[in-house]
């Protein structure tokens, strides 16, 4: 092979060079670094330590008689109470402390109240041995009504009986005779309470034979009935209430 050959294959080759270290090969030489947790801290490791230190001294003051440490312990006892005294002394007094235990009592009454209540009307006890307190027609129901007087739309918690000229009135029930009322108008008003929360009302009532304070018996005469002041006849209104909530007397009435 001639000179000149050797020289073209030498100029056809491409040049071969070492490729530069990447920056990576620098990188992978570092060392890692680790992230310190707060149990390898100084300050976690000393906080144990003194806490525990705290602990043993209390247990040796406590468990100790020397005059010493039971002085300590006495002092501590002391600060302590009086820092307990101070704090409680300091809400009792504070008028936001003492109308907070107000509602706070308030609510629970209330909620005792509501309860006895609930069992009253839920369990509610019929009268026994009822009987109708007089002849007569039944001219004013139980219920809302429209008064012609006042042509207004009102609630009347009895019924209105027409009866005839002095008719005797009896007790609807036994009871005691708690309230007698006299109106110029309307006549003796007369309550008689039946216990277990029941009470009647009488009106229009005259020439009355019982006194407040006495036992009734059903039946037993009560008075007589008294002219209607409006109307040229005679009229009885009875009132029959359960813990003080007006009761339909059709619905407790014998028939």
């Amino acid at each position: 092979m001639s000179d000149s050959e050797i020289k073209i294959k030498q100029k056809t080759q491409p040049d071969l060079e070492e490729p530069p270290l990447s920056n990576s090969t620098e990188k992978s030489c570092e060392p890692l670094k680790t992230e310190t947790f707060f149990w390898d801290s100084s300050l976690f490791r000393q906080g144990i330590v003194t806490l525990v230190a705290l602990i043993i001294l209390l247990m040796v003051i406590k468990n100790s008689d020397q005059p010493a440490l039971q002085w300590i312990k006495d002092k501590f006892y002391v600060a302590v109470t009086a820092t307990t005294e101070n704090t409680f002394g300091y809400l009792s007094s504070n008028p936001f402390y003492q109308k907070v235990v107000t509602k706070c009592s308030n609510l629970v009454r209330l909620e005792d109240i509501t309860k006895e209540l609930s069992q009253k009307y839920t369990s509610r006890q019929s009268l026994e041995k009822t009987v109708w307190p007089v002849n007569g027609k039944i001219v004013r129901p139980f219920g809302w009504w429209i008064n012609p007087q006042t042509n207004n739309r009102e609630f009347f918690p009895g019924i209105g009986l027409r009866v005839g000229p002095a008719s005797k009135v009896v007790s609807l029930a036994a009871g005691k005779v708690t309230e007698i009322i006299n109106h110029p108008q309307k006549g003796h008003q007369v309550t008689i309470n039946h216990g277990m929360g029941w009470t009647s009302t009488f009106f229009y009532l005259d020439n009355l034979v019982i006194q407040k304070g006495i036992e009734v018996a059903a039946g037993a005469q009560l008075g007589l009935t008294r002219k209607y002041p409006i109307k040229d006849d005679y009229h009885l209104i009875v009132e029959i209430r359960y813990f003080g909530q007006p009761i339909d007397p059709l619905t407790v009435l014998a028939i």
